[in-house]
Formats: structure tokens, sequence, C-alpha cells
């Protein structure tokens, strides 16, 4: 009994464990490539620079718009410097030595805009209880000497137009054009046998 109990306490011899097998290094590297991780920075690269071309020659193509449109602009504004100071130089021949021309061609180019139709002499009188009158006269002689800007056009037989040359803050001139109305109005051209016409016929209506 003895020598089973001892053969039954001894343990039982353990088997050495064998290693694992090592796997072929050739046949690993046929089925599992190593993957590099260079490769998708590469096709990221490749997908982003076509993008960056296109964003850039979009900048470039309107920075080249903005310039060519500045160029535009810069020349028409000297075409019209140059057109405007051909009209200058024109209106100053038309009255050489005149220190008020600027006031004097603003006043004709606002009369070529009026319709004349002034007083004749032969239109009905209308009878009022109170009729106004206005007589234009010439300038004189002192006034055409000084070369000053005859202010005063009737355009019809019942309107004045004073035109007040003025100037802004910046100095640049301009005409004030104020319109009054009277029951007849008569224009430097009309001659006294006309005006003691009609007021021959105002004083008998009365």
């Amino acid at each position: 009994t003895t020598g089973r109990r001892g053969t039954e306490n001894v343990p039982p011899a353990q088997t050495p464990a064998q290693p694992a097998p090592q796997p072929n290094s050739r046949m690993t590297q046929q089925f599992n490539p190593p993957v590099s991780s260079a490769r998708p920075a590469a096709v990221a690269s490749a997908v982003s620079v076509p993008h960056a071309v296109a964003s850039g020659a979009v900048r470039r193509s309107n920075v080249v718009k903005e310039v060519e449109r500045l160029k535009e602009n810069r020349e028409k504004r000297r075409q019209r410097q140059a057109e405007l100071k051909e009209e200058k130089e024109a209106l100053m021949n038309m009255d050489p030595g005149n220190p008020n021309w600027e006031f004097l061609a603003m006043v004709r180019e606002y009369q070529n805009t009026i319709d004349f139709r002034p007083l004749t002499g032969n239109e009905p009188v209308e009878d009022h209880q109170i009729t106004v009158c206005v007589r234009k006269r010439p300038l004189n002689k002192k006034e055409m000497t000084k070369k000053e800007v005859d202010v005063i056009s009737v355009p019809t037989r019942d309107q004045m137009i004073v035109h007040e040359p003025k100037n802004k803050v910046d100095l640049t001139k301009y005409l004030e054009n104020q319109k009054f109305r009277f029951d007849y109005a008569f224009d430097d051209s009309c001659t006294n046998e006309v005006v003691y016409k009609w007021v021959y016929y105002l004083s008998e209506a009365s």
C-alpha cells in the first residue's frame, strides 16, 4: 500500500509544450503584403491638387476681370474729361474774353429747351379787374461793355423766367430758374408801339 500511495501521490509527468509553428515569412509577405501609410496620403494629395489649381485659376480670373473693369472705367473717365475740355474751349470761343461765359452757356442751354411764344399784339384782350403787366428791358451799353449775362427770359405772353447764377459749396456753378406769372409779359423785342397798344386796350377795357 505504501508503494501504491507513494505512486498515487507522485504528480504525473508534464509533457513539454511544443513550440508553435512559426509562419513562413515569405508566405506571410505573399498573402499579407505590408500596407504602406504613404499611399493614402499620395492619393489624397492627388485628389486635392486639382481643386487647389481650380481655386487659384478662379481667383486669377476674378483679378483679371477686376483689372480690366478698372482699366475700362479709367479710359471712359479720360474720354469724358477730354470731351468736357473740348466743350469748355468751344464755349469760351463763342464769347472770348467773357468772364461769365459759364453762366452764359448755362442760360443758353436752358433757353434751348424752351418753346418761345411771346406776345405779338394780335391776341385778344382779357378783361380783368386788376391787370398786372411786366416788360423786360434790354441790356444797356454799360452792362454790355461789362459782358454781363442777360438773366431774363420771356417764353410766353404771361410768363417770365429769372435765371439766377449760384455757386455750390464746392464752387460748382449752377442756375436756379425761377418762374413768375403775370397777366401780360413783354419781352425786350416788343416795341413801344406794341406796349402802348396793349396799355390802350387795357385802359379802354377798364
